[in-house]
């Protein structure tokens, strides 16, 4: 028996047109999902920053009196338990870079018997996929800080000691 070459049928043409729809669709999808990845990840991110400012803001009203002593307070706790990563909620953030705070006194307008101040945190975000993506978003050089950190604030209103 012989075999002859025979025309392809419409299935075996149907096949490899299905393969170059896949091939020409798999970039598509895979750009679709990393960027899903990517800004759910972000968004994770700064949640976890907005409740670390909770948490912090929580813990100087508990142990602090006074505004002068929000600082050091505030840098102690980020570098026993949140600097390093070693609080296992909020080493996520620790993966995505340096956490820092800043703390700012400010008069308490309706309030004057007591000491207010400013508590922020900020997330610089270090070189890596997640910061490479965010670089193709931005289009002027400005932008660019911008997308690298995440910043949390809050506003501490303590009593004032008696005097």
């Amino acid at each position: 028996m012989s075999h002859r070459l025979l025309p392809p049928t419409s299935a075996g043409r149907q096949q490899g047109v299905a393969a170059i729809e896949f091939a020409l669709m798999v970039g598509i999808l895979l750009l679709v999902f990393s960027g899903i990845i990517t800004f759910s990840s972000l968004f994770l991110a700064q949640q976890k920053m907005s409740h670390l400012v909770g948490d912090l803001s929580r813990q100087v009203t508990m142990h602090v009196k006074n505004a002068d002593e929000i600082e050091p307070f505030v840098n102690k706790e980020l570098a026993e338990n949140y600097g390093k990563g070693k609080a296992k909620s909020d080493s996520f953030l620790h993966w995505f870079g340096d956490l820092s705070a800043n703390v700012q006194s400010q008069a308490c307008a309706a309030e004057p018997q007591y000491d207010c101040a400013q508590l922020s945190l900020k997330l610089d975000m270090e070189p890596g996929i997640l910061s490479q993506t965010l670089d193709l978003l931005s289009s002027e050089p400005d932008e660019e800080d911008q997308l690298r950190t995440l910043s949390a604030k809050t506003l501490l209103v303590l009593r004032r000691r008696p005097q």
